[in-house]
């Protein structure tokens, strides 16, 4: 089972405040709504299964997949297999390999190209608008590359995850009969880890991403809102930010580092609104207790803590002979017990500076997993209801997209022009200095 412990939450300034009739207001919403979050209720599910078993068949005859994806496109399925497949990273590795391509890198882009077989690959292109200038440049290097070397057969190694029905990359799937799963309509990038998004790449791997619906789902069914852990966790988000600018994410999920990469596009990039929000700041156990800290000790005032644990780790290796007399005291002990001792000593260290919530999770499964993206998604969700702000948007990102496509010559941008004619068009300032 997983825990949620708010015994440090609300110290150090911390009002625990949400009135009754917001709560029944928020369970009318809710009530509302829920046939539209998609990401909650998961009504796709029974037929992306039916599609995921036929791409089950299919994906025996690749030996590598090539995931070409930013953002919610890529963070949730990397995460994913950094945690349950470390051992692709590992020497002498033979098996399935997953990689994932979420940014612009020319010479890591040119470097899978040389050295991939494209007889051994799947190219998965995913974008929901299918409008994403970074990936959709890479999809155009991507398709040329399979074509030039497997004229006759390149259209079968190139999969496609994108709208259902509108968007340039449907338009590519309708043209050239590619492989595609649909990205539901009302299921945003960063709240895509469970669809098709992140599961085709994760059973790619072998994931039992079943059991990760399974715990999803276990949390996505809630009766009383106000008594639901997803719900007390946006209550003390909320009132913290009355306080508190900065919310650190440290993640003691001993192997699970790049989950954290993933809460803070869902956190950020839903609550940063209208001056409202927090800034998300993940830290990984132990490793960030030698760089972020002393700032999080001593540093300013501002922060919050979401401290996140498992009750035990599976694996271990032990200390068993003799040590140095000075370093005595950890023979017979192994590293998940300096681990475990490491990550209690961060936990009481913290909760004395700041207001702090601790989860913690039975150990590294498929179903613990699953309960902590879906308690994640729907505390984010909830947190924005609590602020009035829409958690399901995104439109800060949105002009620099437009400036950039006007760099590149695109069409449409007139006023984008403007703002970079004037901006490039300024004299250096004498405050710019060569180094």
């Amino acid at each position: 089972m997983a825990f949620l412990n708010l015994e440090a939450a609300y110290k150090h300034g911390i009002i625990h405040n949400v009135e009754e009739q917001t709560i029944v207001s928020l369970e009318k919403r809710l009530d509302q709504e829920y046939s539209s979050l998609d990401f909650l209720n998961l009504n796709y599910m029974s037929e992306l299964e039916k599609k995921i078993e036929t791409a089950s068949q299919i994906q025996e005859r690749y030996k590598n997949m090539l995931v070409l994806g930013i953002g919610g496109s890529a963070l949730g399925a990397k995460a994913l297999q950094k945690a349950f497949f470390p051992f692709q990273d590992l020497p002498n590795y033979k098996g399935k390999s997953l990689y994932i391509l979420d940014n612009i890198n020319p010479k890591l882009m040119q470097a899978y190209l040389e050295k991939l077989n494209p007889q051994d690959t799947v190219v998965v292109v995913i974008s929901k608008s299918g409008s994403t200038i970074e990936t959709i440049s890479q999809y155009f290097l991507a398709k040329k590359w399979l074509k030039d070397n497997l004229p006759a057969e390149y259209k079968e190694h190139m999969w496609i995850i994108t709208d259902p029905v509108k968007g340039f990359l449907r338009n590519e799937v309708e043209k050239y009969g590619f492989f595609s799963f649909d990205v539901p309509p009302n299921l945003g990038g960063r709240f895509s880890v469970l669809s098709a998004v992140g599961l085709v790449p994760l059973n790619f791997l072998g994931l039992n991403w079943k059991e990760l619906v399974k715990g999803a789902k276990s949390v996505a069914n809630f009766g009383s809102l106000a008594s639901h852990p997803a719900f007390l966790l946006a209550k003390w988000a909320f009132n913290l930010m009355q306080v508190k600018t900065e919310l650190i994410f440290f993640n003691y999920l001993v192997g699970w580092d790049f989950l954290g990469d993933w809460f803070a596009q869902l956190w950020a990039e839903s609550l940063g609104k209208d001056n409202k929000g927090s800034m998300p700041i993940p830290a990984v156990g132990v490793r960030d207790q030698h760089s972020l800290l002393q700032m999080f000790m001593q540093g300013q005032n501002n922060k919050g803590c979401l401290f996140l644990k498992f009750r035990k780790i599976s694996s271990n290796i032990v200390l068993d002979f003799d040590l140095p007399k000075q370093w005595d005291f950890l023979q017979g002990k192994g590293l998940a017990e300096i681990f475990q001792a490491e990550c209690l000593g961060t936990l009481m260290a913290l909760s004395s500076r700041m207001p702090l919530v601790e989860i913690e999770l039975e150990g590294p499964t498929e179903l613990e997993a699953g309960k902590i993206i879906m308690l994640l998604e729907f505390a984010t969700l909830l947190t924005g209801w609590l602020l009035q702000i829409n958690p399901l948007n995104q439109p800060g990102v949105e002009k620099s997209k437009r400036l950039a496509k006007a760099k590149l010559g695109a069409k449409g941008f007139e006023n984008e022009n403007k703002e970079l004619e004037s901006f490039l068009s300024k004299k250096r300032s004498a405050k710019i200095y060569e180094f």
